[in-house]
């Protein structure tokens, strides 16, 4: 009888820490099936269930991703001026390159995919739901979403945006700024807060969302708001990237994929960018060259 008190004590205990982790963990909305698409001289725009994505092949080895929940349209890109704007990219005018999509089926995405070959870099985009991935032009895979339909990809819940990438075994990052954190970040995040500036501890300096792999690519998160969170592998076969969006300030999902050597040198793809952050702190600047 006594054994069997433990075990119903067990049993009971377990459900108790799974309710309690089903209710901390909320799932956000993905973009869902693309039902069309437009494009406007180096853009696309993917129009899906749930809201819309648009790619911009600025040059040979640099897209930038851009997500605009259900409702909603992009930010324009002059929120950055404002003190208050959300972007710290200044220059939004590019000569763009040229690119060729086609649609076909593709085992490694399990669906019918757009492939988009642009400069050195060819982005697939599944339909059903919508995914995003990023190869060389021989087909090597650099990057692509986490896949399924909870916690996968772009979406968003409420006043947050996310990105949710796919973690091979043999991945690590570098970069994230002057900021008091390890080497490599595999395994470990860090929270773009303008108030670390004021510690000495491990979460003092100034944080920056950009970071680089070592499977060759960079990725800069152009969102300055003080929740900005990269996890690097925090959860099993993932990592991600989040931060506040909301039509008072415009933080949004923006981000920057930069593909090549390039990366290595810190933004070298992008150009000088002035990085506005709070008024209660100072700006800072990043050299970026074009």
């Amino acid at each position: 009888m006594l054994k069997k008190n433990n075990q119903n004590l067990v049993l009971f205990l377990l459900t108790i820490v799974l309710i309690s982790c089903i209710n901390t963990t909320q799932a956000y909305t993905i973009m869902g099936n693309v039902n069309s698409y437009e494009k406007d001289g180096y853009n696309i725009t993917f129009n899906c269930e749930n809201g819309k994505v648009k790619l911009s092949f600025l040059k040979e080895d640099l897209i930038r991703v851009h997500m605009a929940p259900a409702g909603k349209d992009f930010p324009k890109d002059t929120l950055h001026l404002d003190d208050n704007g959300p972007y710290a990219v200044v220059t939004y005018t590019w000569p763009g390159v040229s690119y060729q999509i086609s649609e076909g089926f593709d085992p490694d995405l399990e669906g019918v995919v757009y492939n988009i070959r642009a400069g050195r870099l060819l982005v697939k985009v599944r339909k059903q739901p919508f995914k995003l991935a990023f190869y060389d032009t021989k087909g090597n895979l650099l990057v692509m979403e986490k896949e399924g339909i909870v916690n996968a990809g772009l979406g968003h819940e409420d006043s947050k945006v996310y990105e949710t990438m796919a973690l091979p075994d043999d991945e690590h990052f570098f970069g994230f700024g002057a900021h008091n954190h390890p080497l490599d970040m595999r395994g470990d995040k860090i929270v773009c807060s303008a108030t670390e500036l004021q510690s000495k501890s491990r979460t003092g300096g100034f944080p920056v969302p950009f970071f680089f792999s070592t499977r060759g690519y960079g990725i800069f998160f152009n969102n300055l708001d003080d929740d900005v969170t990269l996890k690097m592998g925090t959860m099993p076969a993932e990592y991600s990237f989040e931060g506040t969006s909301g039509a008072m300030k415009g933080w949004d999902m923006d981000y920057y994929f930069i593909y090549g050597p390039g990366c290595f040198y810190g933004y070298d793809s992008l150009k000088t960018l002035n990085i506005k952050i709070p008024k209660s702190s100072k700006p800072h600047l990043v050299k970026i060259t074009k």
